[in-house]
């Protein structure tokens, strides 16, 4: 038996007016309906709440401590209640969220997010292994490519493509491949995941997806890698958010633009059936104002591109720490 919070009420209010035509008129009801409710309520507890006569009406002992009881309930609710209106109107608690160790939210723009709402605490789990958001007990998820689980809300925020790239000293030293099977002559610069210990594959169309070259680094640190390919050491795939301003410099060159695949969305994910936590909104609607609805979409051409205006720049290169969870 589970009785309903109105039977509760009913036999509070009774109890506490020692009247069921008072406790009728607090409640907005006719003592007829507060009868009936108070009558199944004892029927379902098989015990008697109050002793009626045409005069007088009293609380039997199985009542008050009934009684008792449920306004104890009934306070925690209100209680509960309040709460929760409280956390609808400013959101708060914890914020569990999974992300690439390698992503376009980087430290910063989190810090940021954390610094504008420090009744949140953010919990952030870093992993290139792709989590059970539901069963993982997270509020929402960092992913990139297609959406597939169907269990989750999904909303794109940006989109990125991968650029092959060297520096100009490297190219003038060992030449500037044409095609991918040119990448057998060269040194190559590979990122390993750090969780799965797995070599990113590079996109390139039409040939292997982890091209066999000449000597070859391996790091799990793209700013390493970065920063190798930078001084010359070899030619690195990595997405174009984490170099758009070596490239704007001239300190690194794109190369293979052509043998590259289209865009990869960006897309944040959080468990569907129940209305979006607020906290979860809040987040969605931050990296949306940081990173813009729809983030320009740049292409690794060969040629120096166009500077990018200050609020690109802030709202894609500057979030730039690394490539994302591009094997899910």
């Amino acid at each position: 038996m589970t009785p309903n919070f109105g039977d509760l009420t009913a036999a509070v209010a009774v109890a506490d007016t020692g009247s069921f035509t008072a406790a009728a008129r607090r409640l907005g009801m006719s003592a007829s309906a507060l009868g009936k409710l108070v009558a199944r309520l004892e029927k379902d507890l098989g015990s008697s709440l109050f002793q009626r006569s045409t005069r007088s009406l009293s609380v039997t002992t199985e009542g008050e401590r009934f009684v008792a009881r449920c306004r104890r309930i009934l306070e925690e609710y209100s209680l509960a209640r309040t709460e929760i209106a409280r956390t609808m109107a400013q959101p708060r608690g914890r914020l569990r969220v999974s992300m690439p160790h390698v992503s376009m939210l980087t430290p910063a723009l989190l810090t940021e997010f954390a610094r504008h709402h420090p009744q949140i605490e953010l919990d952030l789990h870093y992993s290139d292994r792709l989590v059970d958001v539901v069963a993982d007990g997270f509020d929402a998820v960092i992913r990139t490519g297609a959406a597939g689980d169907s269990r989750l809300v999904d909303r794109p925020l940006a989109s990125f493509r991968h650029c092959v790239i060297a520096s100009p000293a490297y190219i003038r030293t060992r030449g500037r491949p044409e095609v991918p099977n040119d990448l057998k002559n060269h040194t190559l610069l590979f990122y390993r995941f750090p969780t799965t210990g797995m070599v990113e594959r590079w996109p390139l169309e039409k040939s292997g997806l982890i091209p066999l070259g000449g000597p070859s680094v391996t790091a799990n640190s793209l700013v390493a890698l970065i920063d190798m390919c930078t001084r010359g050491l070899g030619i690195a795939c990595v997405p174009e958010f984490a170099i758009s301003d070596a490239l704007v410099d001239g300190r690194i060159l794109a190369v293979l633009d052509d043998h590259l695949p289209s865009f990869t969305s960006f897309r944040i994910q959080w468990p569907k059936g129940r209305p979006t936590p607020p906290k979860v909104r809040l987040l969605v609607d931050f990296i949306v104002a940081s990173i813009g609805e729809a983030a320009p979409r740049q292409t690794c051409a060969n040629q120096v591109p166009r500077r990018p205006s200050h609020s690109t720049r802030s709202g894609i290169a500057g979030l730039a720490s690394g490539s994302s969870d591009i094997t899910r």
